[in-house]
């Protein structure tokens, strides 16, 4: 089964510099390290990037610094739809259909925790079996944590952001083909894990809104300050995320 990690990291000449630069330190402080620490290492690693973009050299090596296989595909023909984050693009036409696939989207300026692909991954085989392999599903990791500076608070999403789809042979969808707060029009949605597998971190420059019990049926605990049990499940640059200016 071909596993592929899809980013979108596209940022564009006209973007003000400050904040490219901002979103590149997330990239190298959060993602990055994190799909290093992957126990799971027989993945590909899509990444949709502005090929005009001033600081894509440091970018690819940033992602290449995960030690994975690595894709660096043109955003040219990225359409985004209504949200600002809705990584919208051409993800099929560089994923190999030869079987099954799995696709997950992560954001660049997400983390997860070292085990988080290959609990999708054991899901996503057991669920072959079981299936004959045949039926396409949606796969999340609910459970994660919304941080920023030395906060956090312990949050559950029925629709969230971490999330994979199962395709069975001969089936090009893939998880970003629809906003994640629309993965359950792709098929059901299943729960790898109630392990806390993500963080979600809130930053001045964030492109996205925090969707809480409203819009995404969110359960967030009280927050507290940062553990140190949490601050060691996940390989990120805590300094970095501690000094970040927060958006609510």
């Amino acid at each position: 089964m071909r596993f592929y990690v899809l980013t979108r990291s596209s940022y564009a000449p006209e973007l003000e510099l400050e904040e490219n630069r901002h979103r590149l330190l997330l990239l190298e402080g959060i993602t990055a390290p994190c799909m290093a620490a992957q126990t799971d290492r027989d993945i590909t690693w899509l990444v949709m990037v502005n090929l005009a973009d001033p600081l894509l050299e440091q970018r690819r090596a940033a992602i290449e610094s995960s030690g994975l296989p690595t894709i660096c595909a043109s955003s040219e023909d990225m359409v985004v739809r209504g949200w600002a984050d809705d990584p919208w693009g051409p993800w099929a036409q560089h994923i190999e259909r030869d079987g099954p696939t799995l696709t997950f989207r992560l954001d660049d300026d997400d983390g997860l925790t070292p085990g988080a692909l290959a609990s999708v991954r054991a899901f996503a085989n057991d669920w072959q079996a079981r299936q004959r392999g045949m039926q396409r599903t949606v796969i999340t990791l609910p459970v994660g944590y919304r941080v920023w500076q030395n906060m956090s608070e312990r949050v559950w999403l029925r629709r969230p952001m971490s999330s994979a789809l199962y395709a069975p042979p001969g089936d090009s969808a893939t998880i970003c083909d629809v906003s994640h707060l629309a993965i359950d029009k792709l098929a059901l949605i299943r729960e790898a894990t109630q392990a806390p597998s993500w963080i979600w971190v809130r930053h001045s420059m964030t492109r996205s809104r925090y969707l809480g019990s409203m819009r995404n049926k969110g359960r967030p605990e009280r927050p507290r300050p940062l553990t140190d049990a949490l601050r060691a499940a996940f390989p990120v640059d805590w300094k970095l995320i501690e000094g970040l200016r927060a958006r609510a």
